[in-house]
């Protein structure tokens, strides 16, 4: 995702950033952000907000940070092949 995608899907807190990935505390699967930025690339909804720290959640968010021991969701990582073809 280039950093002009990244912006875009945060321009409602003008954070500008070099890629963003979604998660949940609830599970050990992360997503791609989709436009509009309220969903993932796989259909689901993400809240409008960046957290950049561990927090106890269900709801799917927004974060810079690449999430470390987690797997990239299926269906994700399928979408975004396409996309780079």
């Amino acid at each position: 995702m280039s950093a002009q995608r990244a912006s875009r899907i945060l321009n409602h807190t003008r954070i500008e950033c070099e890629f963003v990935y979604v998660i949940s505390s609830a599970s050990d699967v992360y997503h791609i952000p989709a436009d509009p930025e309220d969903r993932t690339l796989c259909g689901l909804s993400v809240a409008p907000i960046v957290i950049n720290r561990p927090v106890k959640t269900s709801t799917l968010y927004l974060t810079e940070n690449k999430p470390a021991g987690r797997r990239l969701c299926a269906d994700c990582a399928e979408i975004e092949a396409v996309r780079q073809m």
